[in-house]
């Protein structure tokens, strides 16, 4: 009776506990014992098959399919209750923005100098200056223009990034802060959690849980 730390009966969905005694033997104490097979090549683990916890949200012993994205990351946090903060890294693109910031550049001073000036003379300055960059040589970012050609790949960086997503721990899998897990997307558990926990695999000792190791 180890389970029945709430105020309502804890009991599987799926298995009857009454009177009649089950003609086939299921696992699981007093026989009666609810488990699944989530596919994708995950096996059902021990403990779900032969414990005794009870949880709703278990993806092999609750009413949780597993569909859609099959991520991986590093524990962060294990502080809440049968949930978990995993933590992934992952490298951001910075594009080429120096010819958007110079035609900006060029646009904002075209559009103070003619501040002052009648409807003609404004209409002409426009139509000059598009001329101009029509022909190439509207100044710096024709220069700028002439720069990103020389230089291919000058403005290619890339940033370290991280974000942190909550998944639902099963009461199968013991992990700490640390370890690598396998989670997939399922139903929404919970305000913030929409992933389960499939796989866990024990850290090789001095790993850190805040440090970029994504690569």
């Amino acid at each position: 009776m180890a389970e029945q730390t709430e105020r309502a009966y804890q009991k599987q969905l799926g298995s009857n506990i009454g009177f009649r005694k089950p003609t086939k033997k299921i696992p699981g104490k007093f026989g009666q014992r609810y488990y699944k097979n989530v596919g994708l090549s995950y096996k059902t683990p021990r403990e779900a098959i032969e414990g005794t916890y009870i949880d709703k949200k278990c993806p092999f012993t609750g009413n949780v399919s597993i569909r859609g994205r099959i991520l991986t990351g590093v524990v962060k946090s294990t502080k809440m209750t049968r949930t978990i903060v995993v933590r992934r890294d992952y490298l951001h693109y910075i594009k080429n923005s120096s010819s958007n910031s110079s035609s900006s550049t060029s646009s904002s001073s075209t559009s103070s100098s003619t501040r002052g000036c009648d409807r003609k003379t404004r209409q002409s300055l426009a139509a000059s200056g598009g001329q101009r960059r029509a022909d190439g040589g509207d100044g710096d970012g024709g220069v700028a223009g002439d720069r990103a050609g020389r230089q291919p790949g000058a403005q290619r960086r890339y940033e370290k990034r991280h974000t942190n997503i909550s998944a639902h721990l099963s009461p199968a899998f013991r992990c700490r802060e640390g370890d690598r897990v396998e989670i997939g997307q399922c139903r929404p558990l919970s305000k913030t959690v929409r992933f389960n926990v499939l796989r866990v695999i024990p850290a090789s000792g001095g790993s850190d849980k805040k440090g970029f190791s994504g690569f």
